[in-house]
């Protein structure tokens, strides 16, 4: 009789002995609710019978037994399976091999390397049980190594983080509906209703939504209204100005239907602030539980972005080098050309970890900020402006030498060294024109409005006969 949660196919004939058997490969194909295993060995010949197992402990229960047995039929033989990274179902079954099964090694692979490897082979069905064994084969040709045990504590910081990611996007799309809306009922609000500064506004559009309703409200009403933690009042002042936009407005709806649209709108935009708060509140108390890293120290790096980075590293040894680093942050471009055919100019690659490169993307941004302090991003970034770069090719570049001071930082576990990249007396000085993107003479920066000092390292510093000749053609072509 089959066993609760198993359900088996037919047992292929064993070609070997158990003592002959030295390796057993298994490919899992994950799903939702049931998985798929196919058990190979060394020649990559099918050894035992496939499975289909429920995604609960009643199926790993069975799986686990079924494991065993193998094991003491080849008592000699060394387990290694793999599972494709697909979203988090592999989660609960490697969980499980963690906790009952040891003695087995798990990898965990990329889908699209399992994916070329099919394409290779040439299968023309896909199906479970041919994903599971073009898993298993994979895994027999490449023996790739172990997945990381990484502790719970990253996981749970990462999960966080990518909720809080939702959240925001959340926020975004009811901002575009709020405009929507505004524009018809009230549409001198618009713009007004921003993340930091928009609470007075939201507080008025919960209780009066359209230019109508504020016209006739009486100023007291609105100015005993309440908005914020503190339970601040609007205040006469606001109360006034708000009806002075209502009385001057042209508004196109007025009706009902457009009002309670806003009221909802209001409401969950004070309702996600609210939860946008508390879940930022509990990031930084996470990771406050981490080890110290000095990961914030790095110039554009907030603690918020720190403790998102972290999260999606999770551990810096996976990665041999900085540049597989970069590989995964995905901060790179592709270039693609065969023979004489130039499929455009390269492009920065969507492959990688997309919250991994929105948090370096982000810190990017705030390390070039006009008011951020002086630091090695917004030298690089300037430098590769003014020797002839894009705006975001350069953005790029700056991503990538981010990445790079992220890998070395994590991997001393010192903070972040200014003095490193530009030691005492071992760099020159170059200016850059913000607005042209071009080097200029000191001569003449008096006809410059926005000049940057850019920090060279002396072997890299470009010739000053070519600095200059690039800011006089710039000069001479305004």
């Amino acid at each position: 009789m089959r066993k609760a949660g198993v359900a088996g196919s037919r047992r292929p004939p064993d070609k070997k002995k158990g003592g002959d058997v030295e390796k057993i490969y298994f490919g899992l194909d994950v799903g939702g609710r049931f998985h798929r295993l196919c058990f190979l060995d060394e020649d990559k010949n099918p050894l035992g019978r496939e499975l289909t197992i429920s995604d609960d402990l009643e199926g790993f229960e069975a799986l686990g037994e079924e494991m065993e047995k193998l094991r003491e039929r080849y008592p000699e033989a060394a387990f290694h399976g793999g599972a494709e990274a697909t979203g988090i179902y592999w989660r609960n079954i490697f969980s499980f091999f963690r906790r009952c099964l040891p003695w087995v090694k798990l990898s965990l692979l990329n889908p699209l390397q399992t994916r070329r490897f099919r394409e290779l082979e040439l299968n023309r069905v896909k199906t479970d049980s041919t994903d599971a064994r073009s898993i298993a084969r994979f895994v027999a040709t490449f023996e790739p190594p172990a997945a990381p045990d990484l502790p719970a504590e990253y996981l749970d910081l990462c999960e966080l983080c990518r909720f809080r990611k939702l959240k925001v996007a959340e926020h975004a799309r009811y901002l575009n509906h709020l405009h929507r809306y505004l524009k018809q009922a009230f549409p001198e609000l618009c713009g007004k209703v921003k993340r930091g500064a928009g609470l007075r506004y939201l507080a008025l559009l919960m209780h009066f939504p359209t230019a109508y309703e504020v016209r006739r409200a009486e100023v007291s009403e609105i100015a005993s209204l309440t908005f914020g933690k503190k339970d601040s009042r609007l205040g006469e002042k606001f109360a006034r100005e708000a009806k002075e936009l209502a009385v001057r407005s042209c508004a196109s709806q007025e009706g009902p239907g457009i009002g309670f649209a806003l009221r909802s709108i209001a409401a969950n935009l004070l309702r996600i602030r609210e939860e946008l708060s508390a879940l930022e509140e509990k990031i930084a108390e996470l990771y406050q539980a981490f080890p110290a890293t000095p990961l914030f120290t790095i110039p554009g790096i907030s603690p918020l972005q720190a403790a998102v980075m972290e999260a999606e590293i999770k551990s810096v040894g996976r990665f041999p080098s900085a540049k597989h680093l970069v590989g995964y942050v995905g901060a790179y471009p592709e270039l693609r050309e065969s023979g004489d055919s130039r499929l455009g100019k390269p492009r920065m690659t969507r492959k990688g970890n997309r919250y991994l490169n929105q948090a370096v993307y982000l810190s990017v941004l705030a390390a070039i900020s006009p008011r951020s302090p002086d630091n090695t991003i917004k030298h690089f970034y300037w430098s590769k402006v003014a020797e002839g770069k894009e705006r975001m090719v350069a953005l790029g570049s700056a991503m990538r030498k981010l990445t790079h001071i992220i890998y070395g930082v994590l991997m001393s576990g010192k903070p972040y060294d200014p003095a490193y990249e530009y030691p005492e007396e071992g760099f020159e000085v170059r200016f850059v024109d913000r607005e042209k993107g071009c080097f200029i003479e000191e001569k003449d920066l008096s006809f410059c409005e926005k000049v940057m000092p850019i920090r060279y390292k002396r072997a890299t510093a470009p010739r000053p006969h070519k600095a200059a000749a690039r800011g006089r053609v710039a000069l001479n072509q305004e």
